[in-house]
C-alpha cells in the first residue's frame, strides 16, 4: 500500500551518467529480457514519484521521454550525479536511484521513503553494506556535499 504522506512529494533522479568502463556499454541501456535496464527502474518509481529525471551526459536517454540533466561536475562518479540532482531539485526530499538496479521494487522504495522524512540521508543496508545508490537525500545537504 502506498502511503499518501510520501507519494508524489519527492522527485526521483535516476543516475545514468557513468562511464560503464567495466560493462563496455551504457549500463542503463543494456537489455535485460529485451528491455533496457533503466525501464525496470522507471516502472518501479512511477507509482511513487510524479517527477522523474535522468542524470546523464548521454543524449540517448532523451528518447525515454524524461527530462535529462547533465552532471554539474563531470567524471567524479555517482557523487557528482547526486550533487547535480540536489542542485536541480525543487523538493526537500529526493529519491536517487542508479539506472542499473532492475530488481528494485516499489514496496522497498516506499519503505525507504516512509522512513526518510526526518533524516538527511536514508539508504538501505544489506548484509552490513551501505547501498547509497538507492536512497533518499535531503536538499539541505547540498552545501555539505559540495565541500
Amino acid at each position: 500500500m502506498i502511503v499518501p504522506v510520501v507519494k508524489n512529494i519527492m522527485n526521483a533522479y535516476i543516475l545514468a551518467g557513468g562511464k560503464s568502463s567495466r560493462m563496455g556499454a551504457d549500463k542503463g541501456l543494456i537489455l535485460l529480457n529485451e528491455k533496457p535496464m533503466i525501464d525496470y527502474v522507471i516502472a518501479q518509481l512511477k507509482p511513487l514519484c510524479k517527477n522523474i529525471f535522468i542524470v546523464t551526459n548521454n543524449s540517448e536517454y532523451k528518447k525515454l521521454g524524461f527530462e535529462c540533466i547533465e552532471d554539474e561536475i563531470k567524471n567524479i562518479g555517482p557523487a557528482g550525479g547526486i550533487f547535480s540532482a540536489l542542485k536541480h531539485t525543487n523538493t526537500q526530499h529526493n529519491l536517487i536511484v542508479s539506472c542499473d538496479m532492475p530488481f528494485i521494487r516499489t514496496k522497498g522504495i516506499e519503505y525507504i521513503m516512509m522512513h526518510s522524512l526526518d533524516h538527511e540521508i536514508t539508504i538501505p543496508v544489506f548484509e552490513n553494506h551501505l547501498q547509497p545508490m538507492c536512497g533518499v537525500y535531503n536538499k539541505n545537504i547540498l552545501d555539505k556535499w559540495q565541500s
